[in-house]
């Protein structure tokens, strides 16, 4: 397929999200069209210039964007409280991405963030009350270490109530799992169309991390009166690590937008942020990772 020039790519784009926005709008919302500009739809973007640390935890806090990155159109102005005001009244699409900062103790399912509107009328500062727009709860966890080992094995004939069993090593770059960590293992031969249905419901395959990087395979007799005999086939391991604590989260760039929204001018928007658990969390200043942006459909 032929590829469309950016700009008019982008043209295309803002028009698809036009027509869609006219089915659920009011009459009048809906009968405004986009106007051809340069950029088809017109954007402003707001960051912070320094790196903004929540004060306490479980606590609410604006996130204050000092920096104008760009205004393509005169829609929006940056205040000095770190909000942004609407200054015409428009169909438009809001957007904001915060820049997490990695460090122990801060996993990212305790973050939150909204965009939030003020009205007009309301001249005060940021409030629970106010208008939530769109909402994220980041979640996730503190991801485990996997390591695999792929191969081939012929396992010696098991014996009635008896095992065997074979060692093999783990691998995953600059990582490693533990003794208490978690494995476990598929053997392709032991199936029933490879050993009989009796034979496969007899023999259990169990993994178990016995040293650093390396995980037993062992396969149990637990019922057939006589040896069962495994051909040689492909194994399959996998080992992870297991996660008691909360923390050492990476970079997290997490972002959120709303959907085709009328704003009125005078009306405030704002990104407001809280951890849940922990203390000393905190976004890092960045033109291009954390930002609120708007952009005028019309």
């Amino acid at each position: 397929m032929t590829s469309l020039p950016r700009l008019r790519r982008r043209a295309l784009l803002a028009g698809s999200a036009a027509a869609l926005a006219a089915g659920w709008l009011p009459s009048g919302a809906a009968a405004r069209r986009l106007t051809g500009t340069a950029y088809a739809i017109p954007r402003n973007r707001y960051s912070l210039s320094r790196d903004f640390f929540i004060p306490k935890l479980n606590f609410v806090t604006l996130i204050p964007m000092d920096v104008v990155r760009f205004e393509e159109a005169a829609f929006s102005s940056l205040l000095p409280d770190g909000m942004v005001r609407i200054e015409q009244t428009g169909l438009y699409r809001v957007l904001t991405c915060l820049d997490w900062k990695a460090q122990e103790g801060t996993d990212i399912d305790l973050r939150m963030f909204t965009i939030r509107r003020k009205t007009a009328s309301d001249t005060g500062g940021p409030l629970g009350s106010d208008e939530r727009l769109a909402a994220y709860d980041a979640s996730g966890s503190d991801s485990p270490v996997t390591a695999r080992y792929s191969g081939s094995w012929a396992p010696p004939s098991v014996p009635a109530r008896g095992y065997v069993y074979t060692d093999v090593t783990v691998a995953t770059p600059g990582q490693h799992v533990e003794v208490g960590d978690v494995a476990q293992a598929a053997l392709a031969a032991a199936a029933p169309d490879r050993i009989g249905t009796d034979a496969a419901l007899a023999l259990q395959v169990r993994a178990q991390v016995i040293a650093r990087d390396t995980v037993r395979v062992v396969l149990h007799n637990t019922r057939a009166k006589g040896a069962i005999q495994v051909p040689e086939g492909a194994l399959k391991v996998m080992a992870q690590s297991t996660t008691a604590y909360r923390g050492d989260s990476e970079d997290a760039w997490n972002v959120l937008g709303t959907p085709l929204t009328e704003l009125f001018a005078g009306e405030r928007l704002y990104v407001a942020a809280k951890n849940m658990g922990v203390t000393n969390d905190y976004v890092q200043a960045s033109t291009t990772t954390t930002f609120l942006q708007l952009e005028k459909f019309g």
